[in-house]
């Protein structure tokens, strides 16, 4: 069948006709309806990058867009098949490409042990840091992120972009350009994408990433057929660092020993898992999750620095001292 968000980008109604292409309005509309959870940027005439902020919108995923009498309820989990795609215009409305990133859904610790037990499958160790997706055009190998086509445009709180930080592990672990490395991987892997998770001390954000001795190092996440989707065999993994593996015992003895925040920085983010639908769902640390409600936009952020500052545990987190300063003042 055809995925939802083509459905939606070919066929829904729109409530006034417009000089833009119907694509680009019901793109509009969608990023409207959805208050910027879904959004999207224009890459060239009739090609655009869409994505989604899932974390954003992980209290409410579902939104109403209204046309005429009628009022529609969308959910962006079942809407959209992964967190970003690219969107190309064609004579019959438009489609998607195959090279996609993988949605994460959070879950609580209790679902995520079930489908642990359910599934016999053993969790990952979570990495924080930014998603890459490796893929081939006529162009030659190309590398973007969520929300950027080209990850050498891409930055965080580096002065380096994530194109150079990944070259710099791909030098430094292969001896050779990314590019070179994924012409000699086409070869035994033909018709390929491949996903990583870019981690950095240069791009830190909340996990301190101890483990890495080099500061920097690619995650692969998957590597997979663009007709199916299917993952390779374990070989092409070798290649690569992967994330540790957990049964649910151990997923369970961490997550209860990182519920509260300890005397130290956050070590980690938490655990994934693909279910039975394919999708990557995450359990997150407790202390990783109340570090991240600590970001500025969140609504509950004053609330939650207070909340850590009383318990003397707040200034622990250094890239937070500042705000600290001012709740100390209080």
């Amino acid at each position: 069948t055809e995925p939802p968000l083509l459905t939606f980008l070919k066929h829904f109604v729109l409530p006034h006709s417009s000089d833009e292409s119907p694509v680009l309005q019901r793109l509009k509309l969608l990023s409207s309806a959805s208050k910027q959870y879904a959004r999207f940027k224009v890459i060239s005439n009739g090609q655009y990058l869409v994505y989604t902020e899932y974390d954003q919108a992980r209290t409410n995923p579902t939104f109403d867009v209204a046309v005429a009498d009628h009022s529609y309820k969308f959910d962006l989990y079942q809407l959209f098949p992964s967190r970003s795609v690219m969107v190309s215009e064609t004579d019959d409305g438009c489609q998607l490409d195959n090279y996609s990133i993988a949605r994460v859904i959070n879950v609580n610790p209790q679902v995520f042990a079930d489908v642990m037990t359910r599934t016999g499958k053993l969790a990952q160790a979570a990495y924080e840091g930014t998603t890459l997706v490796a893929y081939h055009t006529e162009d030659g190998w190309k590398l973007r992120t969520t929300s950027c086509l080209d990850a050498s445009n891409s930055y965080y709180s580096s002065e380096k972009s994530h194109g150079d930080l990944f070259e710099e592990v791909c030098q430094r672990n292969f001896g050779k350009s990314s590019s070179d490395m994924f012409d000699e991987l086409s070869v035994t892997y033909p018709d390929s994408y491949f996903v990583f998770v870019l981690v950095s001390r240069e791009c830190q954000h909340i996990c301190d990433h101890v483990e890495f001795a080099d500061g920097t190092e690619v995650v692969l996440i998957h590597s997979r057929t663009n007709a199916t989707h299917v993952e390779h065999d374990v070989k092409v993994q070798q290649l690569f660092k992967t994330s540790a593996e957990s049964n649910v015992q151990e997923v369970l003895q961490t997550l209860a020993e990182e519920h509260q925040f300890a005397d130290k920085f956050v070590q980690k983010q938490g655990f994934v898992l693909i279910d039975e639908r394919g999708y990557l769902i995450r359990v997150l640390t407790g202390a990783y999750y109340y570090a991240s409600t600590l970001i500025p936009t969140h609504n509950n952020a004053f609330e939650t620095a207070l909340h850590c500052y009383l318990l003397g545990t707040f200034h622990r987190f250094s890239a937070m001292q500042n705000m600290s300063q001012e709740v100390s003042k209080t």
